[in-house]
């Protein structure tokens, strides 16, 4: 009896992209709208605190984005009394060097120096305006500014100097895409502290009326380097149309900062920056529809009676021609051109004179 050896069958597609909904990396920065600020030391024994807690010291000015950008409640003590109070105060929020859509003064690798903003006080009994000059080096989470007090009564108070810190979190956004839902978990780092950490998942839900370019952040929580879980609300997020691969939008948590007494710090802001763009359409993998996932034709082969039977597994319908060859990778040569009737379907070969290879491939 003579022995057949059936070497090979190989299962080619020609000319078709296989692309699963793997997972893919983009690059995410998440940053807080407010400033921690230590107390501000005036003249002789003077001193300012900053604080948006009734009765505690947490060191917060918080965004309002009214008139003025920023607020926070005061304790100022000039030696002798103390007077609480309220200021309004802007930040320096205007320039963006970089041109990426979110203010230099919240990026830690930019910095700013000697930037002069403007605000007022009231203390109930007098009041008057705030002259701020903010200064942080390139690179720097922390700063100084230095708040000089012009009272309507009695006149210049002098000037208080704090330290700032930026509160900044940078790290890789890792999210499988979808049609519908985005998945997607984060492990961002703290700027310049990098015992900070904030990881977890984010589930973004697209639009179905803008799929592209607008995102609904479902609720959710992340844990702190403290084992702490920080959870946030529901919002909308938005693809730039001027840096399109770029999506924005607010994190904003039920309380961003644990360790007070109660609910502060909790505006943010988390840019996701994703270059990947699978088809070359210029609409990143992030927010994108998945390709169409194409079947492979799968060639199974068994000894019959005198004869091979090949079987062809694929979508009825589909065109595949049956190629061999003697010796790879050269020599194909097209035996028949199948168009698929049945799933499976089966065809027969006769038994060869020596070793085969077997090959489907899709006509162009």
């Amino acid at each position: 009896m003579k022995t057949i050896r059936l070497i090979t069958v190989l299962t080619l597609l020609a000319g078709i992209s296989i692309v699963p909904a793997t997972a893919a990396t983009a690059s995410a920065r998440l940053f807080c709208w407010s400033l921690r600020m230590s107390q501000g030391n005036g003249p002789f024994d003077a001193t300012l605190d900053l604080s948006t807690l009734a009765g505690a010291n947490n060191g917060e000015l918080a965004p309002q984005f009214s008139f003025y950008s920023h607020y926070s409640d005061i304790v100022l003590y000039d030696g002798l009394f103390t007077s609480t109070g309220i200021m309004d105060l802007d930040v320096p929020i205007n320039d963006d060097a970089d041109n990426d859509g979110f203010p230099d003064f919240f990026q830690v690798a930019q910095g700013v120096a000697s930037t002069v903003t403007a605000g007022e006080f009231d203390t109930g009994f007098s009041g008057g305006v705030i002259t701020a000059t903010w200064s942080r080096a390139p690179g720097s989470k922390d700063g100084t500014c230095v708040l000089n007090l012009e009272d309507d009564i009695f006149g210049d108070l002098g000037d208080y100097v704090h330290t700032f810190e930026i509160l900044e979190y940078k790290g890789p956004l890792i999210y499988t895409p979808g049609n519908s839902i985005v998945n997607s978990s984060l492990v961002l780092t703290q700027t310049a502290a990098t015992a900070n950490t904030l990881l977890g998942p984010a589930t973004f839900v697209k639009v179905a009326t803008n799929r592209f370019n607008q995102l609904g952040l479902q609720a959710g929580g992340w844990t702190n380097a403290s084992a702490q879980a920080l959870t946030f609300f529901p919002q909308m997020f938005f693809r730039d149309s001027l840096r399109p691969t770029n999506y924005y939008g607010a994190i904003v948590f039920d309380d961003g900062h644990l360790d007070t007494a109660g609910e502060d710090y909790w505006y943010w802001w988390l840019s996701i920056d994703d270059p990947n763009d699978t088809d070359h359409d210029t609409i990143p993998d992030f927010s994108d529809d998945l390709l169409p996932s194409v079947r492979q034709p799968k060639l199974t082969l068994s000894l019959g009676s005198g004869n091979l039977q090949l079987t062809i597994s694929d979508t009825v319908g589909k065109t595949n021609q049956i190629q061999q060859t003697i010796s790879l990778p050269t020599g194909w040569q097209t035996i028949m051109t199948l168009v698929q009737t049945n799933d499976p379907q089966t065809v027969t070969l006769p038994l060869p004179s020596g070793p085969r290879f077997w090959q489907a491939t899709r006509p162009q």
